[in-house]
C-alpha cells in the first residue's frame, strides 16, 4: 500500500486493515491542525476505495490517478468558497442529491466535507439525516480543525481519526531527502510549519511567507513593551483594511505562537529547534523578565485567539482582547 501520508502511520495502518477486511466505516471525522494532512488522507482513502490495483491505493491505475488529480466524477469535495463564511444547507442538499445516484465511474461515491465546523445549523442537521441512513456505496469524510464546534450528533456518527503534528526529525528528513531542501532552509520550514507538512510545503513554494514573519515579530516586541494605547494601535494595524483581516490575523497569531514556544524552550534550558534562532537575544532578555508560567499562560491566550478566529469571530475584537491579555513589561504573569 502507498498511502504516503507523512507522520500518520498509525491511522493509515488502521485504514489498511479495515479495507482488507471490508470493515470500513461509512463516515469518518478527521481531526487535526491546518496543513497536517487531513484532506490528503481523505483523498487517498477515496482512491483506495476505488482502486483497481492489487494493493490499494496503488496510485497508478486510472481510478487512483483521476481521484488524486481531482478529476473523478464520484468524489465530491465540499469546501468554503469566497465570500462564504459557512457551508449552507443549499450546498448540502446538492451534495445529498448526488450521493443518491449510482457511482458513475468507480465502485464507491466519496464525499469530502472540509472544515465541518463551518456547517450552518441547518446544513448540519440536514447532513445528519445522511449520516443516520447513508446510501449504499457511499463514504463520507469530514475534516475539522475545531472538533468541539462540530455538532455532537454528527461527531457521534463518525469514526474519529486524530492526526498529530509530524515530529520535527521526520519532517526534516522528508524536506531534505524527498524534496531536496537544503538543511538550513529545511530547519526554518520545519520550525515555521509547527509539524504540519502542508504549511511547510506552502512556505517552500512561497518563500515570502517566511520573511513575512520579520515585521510581525517587530510588532510583537512593540506590543510587549507598550502601554495599553500602543498595544491597541499595533494590534489594529494587523487587522486594518476591509479585506483579508482574518487571514492576516491568523498569520500574526501563528507567528507569535511560535515565538512564545521558543521562549518556553529557552526558559527550559533548550536552544535546539527554535523557530526563530535569530531572536535568541530577545528570548534571553524576556526569560529574565517573566517566569515560565507567564509564558505558558500567554501561549494559552494565543491558542484561544486562534480558535476564536477559526470559529468566525471578529478579527479586530479578537486581536484587541489578545494584546491586552499578553504579559506587560513589569509583570511576572499574564493578566487574566
Amino acid at each position: 500500500m502507498t498511502w504516503d501520508i507523512l507522520g500518520q502511520e498509525a491511522i493509515t495502518s488502521l485504514l489498511e486493515r479495515s479495507l482488507a477486511r471490508g470493515r470500513l466505516s461509512q463516515a469518518y471525522l478527521l481531526v487535526g491542525p491546518a496543513g497536517v494532512g487531513k484532506t490528503t488522507l481523505a483523498t487517498t482513502l477515496a482512491a483506495a476505495l476505488n482502486c483497481q490495483g492489487e494493493h490499494p491505493p496503488c496510485r497508478t491505475c486510472l481510478q487512483c490517478r483521476r481521484i488524486l488529480g481531482g478529476l473523478h466524477a464520484d468524489v465530491a469535495v465540499l469546501a468554503l468558497q469566497e465570500p462564504e463564511r459557512e457551508l449552507g444547507i443549499g450546498r448540502i442538499r446538492e451534495l445529498q442529491r448526488s450521493l443518491n445516484l449510482q457511482p458513475f465511474e468507480g465502485r464507491c461515491r466519496v464525499a469530502i466535507i472540509r472544515e465541518a465546523e463551518r456547517l450552518s445549523h441547518e446544513a448540519a442537521n440536514a447532513l445528519l439525516k445522511t449520516l443516520e441512513e447513508p446510501p449504499p456505496e457511499v463514504v463520507l469524510v469530514l475534516t475539522t480543525t475545531a472538533e468541539e464546534e462540530v455538532l455532537p450528533t454528527i461527531r457521534s456518527r463518525c469514526q474519529r481519526l486524530l492526526l498529530h503534528p509530524v515530529p520535527r526529525a521526520e519532517l526534516l528528513r522528508f524536506l531534505q531527502e524527498d524534496r531536496g531542501v537544503p538543511a538550513a532552509t529545511a530547519q526554518r520550514l520545519a520550525a515555521y510549519s509547527g509539524g504540519c507538512p502542508g504549511r511547510a510545503l506552502r512556505a517552500l513554494a512561497e518563500p515570502q511567507l517566511l520573511e513575512a514573519d520579520v515585521p510581525l515579530l517587530e510588532r510583537l516586541t512593540a506590543i510587549l513593551e507598550g502601554d495599553t494605547a500602543l498595544r491597541l494601535t499595533e494590534g489594529g494595524r494587523i487587522t486594518g483594511g476591509f479585506t483579508g483581516q482574518r487571514e492576516r490575523a491568523l498569520q500574526a497569531l501563528e507567528c507569535w505562537r511560535n515565538w512564545w514556544r521558543d521562549l518556553l524552550l529557552v526558559q527550559a534550558g533548550c536552544r535546539e529547534g527554535l523557530a526563530y534562532p535569530q531572536e535568541v537575544a530577545s528570548y534571553a532578555r524576556y526569560t529574565q523578565r517573566w517566569e515560565a508560567s507567564a509564558t505558558r499562560e500567554a501561549l494559552g491566550c494565543l491558542q484561544q485567539a486562534i480558535q476564536h478566529l477559526e470559529r468566525n469571530a471578529n478579527p479586530r475584537l479578537v486581536m484587541d482582547v489578545l494584546v491586552l491579555r499578553l504579559p506587560h513589561p513589569r509583570s511576572t504573569s499574564a493578566p487574566g
